[in-house]
């Protein structure tokens, strides 16, 4: 489930393109927003419309899941574990961070909105990231930004009609500059390293954050007795557990393991172009989860996303810059 034990930029030998296994990140990415969609819907009738208790469940989510994906990356290579690699934990803690932030930013707010609009401020990321790395000084080839432009643009063709913009759609948008920040980090100091070291750190800092504010939450409630029963109940349910292996299984171990190992071989500025595909497969399994209709513009915007990749990979052979 997880990338063998050797360092990311090793790609001497390798037959399929580091682009093809961001690809496949963002498919099992596009997966966690019905995923999670379906854990609030679950905790509905306890949380109400109070964000406290809204909070306390998308905390328990993440500090569910990534601390078992902690514990599957320890077990299933325990040398990862065991050996001391400080510069691919100070990476997995800076990167982790970012994600950490992204991720309690986004679920939040997909308790107040649908998975096609968080899919969609969320892919915000990948515009925000080359404009980080310009700031930093480094450029990218205008057909990049054309590709960026035509691809955010089929995000907006596709939640044409659901258009809203509240406290879950505003919440979104702060994920969206963390997940920026945290392409560009990964970039800057994923190459060389051990990525599974790296992905055990940053799910160890993943989960020691959402149970910190788990704790601080339910203290400053004052629930603990009422928080324990809740989620003993929700992890009885056969349903809740078989969507909790999922997203463990395929969004967080597959597609982050995946992610800290392959997208320093591609360079930000091109994995942002490919991340911006997650709307496109977010849509179709929202679709398949019945959150929302198949209807036109969902299916014209994912022609645009798709042409708007088309454009970066021309970008490609007109000398983008691979940082």
């Amino acid at each position: 489930m997880t990338p063998p034990d050797q360092p990311v930029r090793t790609n001497n030998s390798r037959r399929i393109a580091p682009e093809w296994f961001l690809i496949g990140v963002v498919v099992v990415w596009s997966l966690s927003f019905s995923l999670m969609k379906r854990w609030h819907d679950a905790a509905e009738d306890w949380a109400g419309d109070d964000f406290l208790l809204q909070s306390q469940a998308s905390f328990a989510l993440m500090t569910v899941r990534m601390g078992l994906a902690s514990i599957c990356l320890a077990l299933f290579n325990p040398k990862v574990a065991l050996v001391a690699d400080k510069k691919a934990w100070i990476a997995g803690t800076c990167v982790g961070l970012c994600m950490w932030s992204g991720l309690a930013l986004q679920l939040l707010g997909l308790a107040l909105t649908t998975p096609a609009m968080s899919a969609f401020f969320t892919s915000l990321a990948s515009f925000f990231a080359p404009l980080i790395l310009l700031v930093l000084g480094i450029r990218q080839s205008k057909w990049l930004w054309a590709g960026l432009a035509f691809a955010l643009l089929g995000g907006v063709v596709m939640v044409e009609g659901g258009w809203k913009f509240g406290p879950g759609e505003g919440l979104t948008v702060l994920s969206a500059i963390f997940f920026g920040s945290q392409v560009v980090i990964l970039d800057r100091m994923g190459g060389g390293l051990v990525a599974s070291r790296l992905t055990l750190a940053f799910f160890t800092v993943n989960t020691v954050f959402s149970a910190l504010s788990l704790i601080i939450l339910v203290v400053w409630r004052g629930n603990g007795v009422e928080f324990v029963a809740w989620l003993a109940g929700m992890l009885a349910q056969p349903g809740v557990l078989f969507d909790l292996l999922l997203l463990l299984i395929f969004p967080t171990l597959i597609g982050f393991g995946w992610m800290n190992r392959y997208q320093p071989l591609v360079g930000a500025g091109r994995a942002g172009l490919i991340y911006l595909l997650e709307p496109v497969f977010a849509t179709a399994f929202s679709v398949a989860y019945q959150h929302e209709a198949l209807t036109w513009h969902l299916l014209f915007g994912g022609l645009l996303v798709l042409g708007g990749n088309w454009m970066g990979e021309l970008g490609r052979g007109a000398g983008e810059s691979k940082n």
